[in-house]
């Protein structure tokens, strides 16, 4: 019996990107817990994806594919303060646009 080769080939290898992409609900803390979601004194983005869900991310994690920066380099409570100010339809985007209701 042969041994396994264990140095993954490119196609098994993982975009790094992939592995920072929040979850459809915008949620990364089950993804990522050492990434100091909880820091009360780091700095953080919030993000925005093509639906209008939000997310809290920190501000020295490479941004994922798919998301963009509505605020930049701001404390988590700041950051807290503009999701909930801003996202105030938690329903995705095309579920708002089916229903007829886009405000939010």
């Amino acid at each position: 019996m042969s041994p396994q080769n264990s140095t993954p080939t490119p196609e098994q290898q993982a975009d790094p990107q992939d592995e920072l992409t929040p979850d459809a609900d915008g949620s990364v803390e089950a993804l990522h817990p050492a990434t100091g979601l909880d820091d009360a004194e780091g700095l953080f983005h919030v993000l925005v994806n093509a639906e209008q869900q939000y997310s809290l991310w920190p501000g020295a994690v490479p941004v994922p594919r798919g998301w963009d920066v509505v605020l930049e380099s701001a404390p988590r409570a700041q950051c807290l303060a503009h999701i909930e100010a801003a996202w105030t339809d938690l329903r995705p985007l095309s579920l708002r646009q089916a229903s007829g209701t886009t405000a939010g």
